[in-house]
């Protein structure tokens, strides 16, 4: 019961309030939008079809794109424009793939006001932009509030400062989040945490973009200090004039731990991290490779903070300064032991007799390794292996961290690698903790009661799922899982889209390719009885992105005859589906694939040309793609659950697109 209340849920009292409609609406019409969900929670009253809220509530949000479509900034009831959260809640989707909640108006998506306890899990927050001036383009997050993510994506969002989240005197905590492809316009495009207390786990912050500083993370304040804890995160893409990964400012103490700086750009100085006026920097068992300034192309310390830089067991090494003088660091760092630093030209350092220089690391490409983040692996014969602190590990001091960024034990050989990942380490003995709830009902509020199990097993973390310990919450994953065991090739892949970009949502999309199956195989062809899976990624550096994908990656396009969807005209007839009445999930009974108007299979196995598609579709949310595209076709199989060996994988490289105005064409 303890997590309970570490999660300001109050046990015992809270109403459960679960949405069913994706309309975005306040009236009195017999459904329960999410914008009547949150009123109903703030107010403790019965809105529209959404029981009354009483205490710290649970909104359960089922599958569906929730576009918040009411104008009007500026107020902070919950009334137009973003979601004000005034009350302790907890909002839980079915999945950051299948749950997304969205800004069509000019707002952002969620403010958190006043000194309440918001959890949000299992859902997607894009496309907010934030009122002139002002931060958190996806979510903000007010003074003394304490808010948290769980298995979130926050992408392409926009603001002054925090494209993605800001909080200001507050307290946050992300867990198995990623913060994608958000912008802004003056500092911090993923995160900005202005004296909030932060704590970053197993998540990615990647290919954000700042006008100015910290094109990933900004952290600062002002005299009171405060702390700020990475784990197991992994930080790549970003880019910012100073601090392309991260910008330490006033009064911020920074800890990272087991975790991967890499491919951050920085116009100025700090292509992964800067440090100006902090409280200190500790990096342990940390990896910053392929970054990229005019100074300091891994680390940059300006000296006029209270406490260094320092290293231990951390690699520093293959990193570029434009300028040519200061490569992997600039200005004054401390070494505690163990590390690897490619260069030290430029920056100012004592090394240990235990470290490494003028070695090259011999370091992998950034890429899934394991575990819940991306990471890069050693090398054969890399120098980083078996180099770091020989003490055991996790026993304090200089010691190297108990367990690798992936959650894998260390050590593999006589000493633990320097750097975030334990090359061919095995998993981590691991203990996991099941919440059940048991849930009764009465007209205005709902006794739940909790019942806590622990078991102790060897499995290795896993990349593709994660479960919250929230009530109504599903196993859902950050990024796709493998969708494909054994792939045959996708080919003559072509991809055209019309209205891309902002707003997203309303899409046309036209995609063509053959799945190169021989003739016989698979056994039985008939998607009409057992559905089809499409999946579409964008493959960037921080990890992929699903662009387009049929269901939410929870079960395969529908199948069954017309008459079967959301229309008397939906469905399939022999190979080829249709959906005529453009209606979707949660709005009709029965399902239709999300976003799907068309899709036609030609079988010419028998000519030796495998099986040809067609797809044709609407209200995805692309993007112009920015790096290779990835697409998945699954025949028959619930992609969730990880795939039947009938499917077949493509790829369109990145120069492959051509981007005129909001028409993208891809062969």
């Amino acid at each position: 019961m303890g997590l309970w209340l570490l999660l300001g849920v109050a046990v015992g009292h809270a109403a459960t309030i679960t949405v069913n409609t994706d309309d975005d609406e306040l009236n009195a019409d017999g459904d329960c939008s999410l914008r009547e969900a949150v009123r109903a929670a703030n107010l403790d009253l019965a809105v529209d079809a959404c029981v009354a809220g009483s205490g710290a509530d649970t909104i359960v949000i089922p599958e569906g794109d929730y576009a918040l479509s009411i104008a009007g900034s500026g107020e902070d009831a919950a009334l137009t424009g973003d979601l004000d959260l005034t009350d302790s809640v907890s909002l839980v989707g079915a999945g950051p793939l299948a749950t997304i909640v969205g800004a069509s108006v000019p707002d952002r998506v969620f403010d958190v006001v006043g000194s309440v306890t918001v959890h949000l899990a299992n859902l997607t927050i894009h496309n907010g932009t934030a009122p002139s001036g002002e931060g958190g383009g996806g979510l903000r997050v007010g003074v003394g509030a304490t808010v948290s993510l769980t298995d979130c994506v926050v992408q392409a969002n926009t603001a002054q400062e925090g494209g993605g989240i800001s909080a200001a005197y507050a307290t946050l905590s992300l867990l198995r989040t990623a913060i994608l492809i958000n912008t802004s316009t003056a500092a911090a495009g993923g995160l900005y945490a202005f004296v909030t207390e932060t704590q970053i786990t197993d998540s990615t912050i990647a290919d954000n973009t700042a006008g100015n500083g910290g094109g990933g993370i900004v952290v600062g304040g002002l005299s009171t200090l405060f702390t700020v804890a990475l784990t197991g995160t992994t930080v790549s893409g970003n880019a910012g004039t100073n601090g392309g990964g991260m910008f330490v400012g006033n009064a911020a103490q920074v800890t990272v731990r087991n975790s991967t700086f890499s491919g951050n750009t920085a116009s100025g100085d700090g292509g992964a991290i800067i440090q100006s006026f902090g409280e200190g920097v500790r990096l342990a068992n940390v990896t910053v490779a392929g970054n990229t300034a005019n100074n300091g192309g891994g680390v940059y310390e300006r000296g006029t903070s209270s406490a260094p830089i320092t290293l231990r067991n951390t690699i520093l090494a293959d990193n570029t300064a434009t300028s040519g003088s200061s490569p992997d660091c600039s200005g004054t760092i401390v070494s505690e032991g163990y590390n690897l630093i490619e260069s030290v030209l430029g920056c100012t350092v004592t090394l240990a007799t235990s470290d490494l220089s003028g070695v090259d690391p011999g370091l992998l490409a950034l890429a899934d390794n394991g575990g819940p983040t991306q990471t890069r692996a050693l090398g054969t014969g890399s120098p980083a292996r078996d180099a770091g602190n020989p003490a055991t590990p996790g026993s304090g001091g200089a010691a190297c961290e108990a367990t690798d960024q992936r959650g894998y034990g260390r050590p593999e050989g006589s000493a633990c690698d320097i750097g975030a990942l334990e090359q061919d380490a095995t998993p981590a003995t691991t203990t996991t903790t099941t919440t059940t709830t048991t849930t009764t009902t009465t007209s205005t509020t709902t006794t739940t009661t909790v019942a806590t199990t622990t078991t102790t097993s060897s499995v290795a973390p896993t990349t593709t799922t994660s479960t919250s310990t929230l009530p109504a919450s599903t196993t859902t994953s950050t990024t796709l899982p493998p969708l494909c065991a054994q792939p045959v090739a996708l080919t003559g892949l072509r991809l055209k889209l019309g209205k891309a970009g902002d707003p997203l949502g309303d899409e046309k999309v036209l995609l063509r390719g053959t799945l190169g199956f021989p003739n016989g195989a698979p056994a039985t062809f008939d998607p009409a009885t057992t559905g089809v899976q499409i999946v579409i990624e964008d493959l960037l550096p921080g990890g992929p992105v699903a662009l387009w994908n049929f269901s939410g990656a929870t079960a395969p396009i529908p199948p069954g005859a017309p008459g079967t969807g959301c229309g008397a005209k939906d469905g399939w007839k022999k190979t080829t589906y249709r959906n005529t009445s453009g209606a979707l999930p949660p709005t009709c009974a029965s399902g239709s694939a999300a976003g799907l108007r068309q899709l036609v299979l030609g079988d010419r196995r028998a000519k030796g040309k495998g099986i040809a598609f067609t797809a044709k579709g609407q209200g995805g949310r692309f993007l112009s793609p920015r790096a290779a595209l990835r697409v998945t076709v699954v025949l028959g199989a619930d992609a969730a659950a990880g795939a039947s060996d009938a499917c077949a994988v493509g790829e369109l490289a990145s120069g492959a697109c051509e981007t005129k105005g909001k028409k993208v064409s891809c062969d």
